[in-house]
């Protein structure tokens, strides 16, 4: 049985291998070649064929349009992940110190703006700088950095310790404790005793604090779309917000250089009065400018060196602006003062002069002030502060544009001044607040007050 099986093979194989293909088929390529036995089947089968060929179509469409319709579903998923994304809740939280001032924060606490809710508040603001140093940063680092710039220009009173600053907001939110933790920590390491409190009040009491409607909305979407300044808000009467803003800016820029303008009415009185005896020891009424660089006798000498001294000091309050090159220049500054002190002539009482300079300025009013605004602002100019482009200032302006202008070149150069009041006192080396030392402050308070709500109440009237 096994021997004609094994027969049969090797016949088959024989004959295999003597079988010689033309040279064309031995040429033709493969897919030409299943191409040729395609169309036989075709033939074979008729109508079935016709049938194979449409089901191949469908199955070809099917795979098309699957594959279609996952690259729609690819091009719309990312665009729902990110709508999710991005559509993120905005949350308020108001610090006050005074100044007051509210951070609009995405839910993880990051800071994506800020606005002022007082004038105070308006002075830091308006620095561009430091306005946006404040943005896209943690609430914790954003409102550290407001605490320091409202010490820098001296809102806390260093030496003591009814100090406090609180947040307050509708919701208890993680990163306010976060904050809290971080003012308390910074407060320790500048040396200064301070209460930082959390306040989670009402949504009705929060939404008052703020000053801002919250109709359409929560508060930190409505937020968004107001002015960073309060002095920018609400200025449909222009004259109305000039007063209160500009001019009320201008007023606390005075005030500020009161010292200033007391202590350069006197230098300028003392040169004058120098000047008078400089011209009664020489011939034909010289003054120090015609005789400065002439060798003189021993009395010259002296009243020119202190003249000298006089005229350095002066350079030095007024920053360099005021050098006094020459007579001219001294009585120019000397007359812009004459409505407040009056004219100085030979054997003016420097004593009585300043005095009474001292005593107008002692109940300057900034209803005093709106009156005289204008020569105010001249003896201004003889102090260290900056008055380029302050011409403008007496004016209602005409546009709202040139409102917010004004507005902000007053609040630019208050915020330089008293920057520069405070300097020595914000520099100082203070030893740092161990924890035990500040803990123990806090217990004070709530011994005393029975709590930071009643302290803050307190120190706040």
């Amino acid at each position: 049985m096994s021997s004609w099986k094994k027969l049969l093979k090797e016949e088959t194989k024989q004959s295999v291998a003597n079988v010689k293909l033309s040279e064309e088929v031995r040429n033709t390529p493969l897919s030409v070649r299943e191409g040729a036995r395609e169309n036989e089947r075709k033939k074979k089968t008729g109508f079935s064929g016709f049938f194979a060929v449409v089901a191949s179509l469908f199955k070809k469409k099917y795979v098309a349009a699957c594959l279609a319709a996952v690259l729609c579903l690819c091009a719309i998923v990312p665009t729902v992940i990110a709508l999710s994304v991005n559509t993120n809740e905005a949350y308020a939280v108001v610090l006050e110190i005074n100044p007051s001032v509210m951070f609009i924060t995405d839910k993880k606490g990051n800071v994506t703006g800020v606005k002022s809710l007082n004038a105070d508040a308006d002075v830091i603001l308006a620095d561009d700088e430091v306005m946006n140093g404040l943005c896209g940063k943690p609430l914790a680092e954003s409102a550290e950095a407001f605490i320091d710039q409202a010490l820098m220009l001296g809102y806390m009173d260093f030496a003591s310790c009814k100090n406090a600053v609180k947040f307050s907001a509708d919701e208890d939110l993680p990163f306010i404790a976060e904050s809290v933790s971080a003012a308390e920590k910074y407060f320790c390491e500048k040396g200064v005793y301070s209460a930082v409190i959390k306040d989670i009040t009402t949504e009705e009491a929060f939404y008052g604090m703020t000053g801002i409607s919250a109709a359409k909305q929560n508060l930190g979407e409505e937020a968004k779309s107001v002015e960073a300044l309060s002095g920018e808000r609400n200025v449909s009467d222009l004259e109305q917000a000039y007063d209160s803003n500009v001019l009320g800016g201008l007023y606390k820029l005075v005030s500020s250089r009161i010292p200033s303008i007391i202590e350069s009415a006197g230098l300028l009185i003392r040169m004058q009065l120098k000047n008078f005896e400089i011209k009664a020891c020489t011939f034909y009424q010289k003054d120090y400018w015609d005789i400065k660089d002439e060798d003189n006798g021993v009395t010259l000498t002296r009243l020119k060196n202190e003249m000298a001294e006089l005229i350095a000091e002066y350079t030095e309050l007024t920053n360099g602006k005021y050098k006094m090159r020459n007579g001219w220049e001294l009585d120019n500054a000397c007359a812009e003062y004459s409505d407040f002190f009056g004219e100085v002539v030979e054997g003016t009482s420097l004593t009585e002069y300043t005095k009474r300079v001292s005593e107008y300025f002692s109940s300057f009013s900034f209803d005093k002030f709106k009156g005289i605004e204008d020569k105010v602002l001249d003896i201004l100019a003889k102090t260290d502060v900056d008055t380029m482009g302050f011409e403008t200032l007496t004016r209602v302006p005409s546009s709202k544009k040139e409102y917010v202008k004004d507005l902000r070149k007053v609040l630019n150069e208050l915020s330089v001044c008293l920057k520069k009041d405070n300097k020595a006192e914000y520099e100082a080396e203070r030893e740092k607040i161990s924890a035990e030392s500040y803990d123990e402050y806090k217990s004070k308070i709530i011994d005393k007050y029975g709590s930071f709500e009643n302290f803050w109440q307190e120190i706040k009237k």
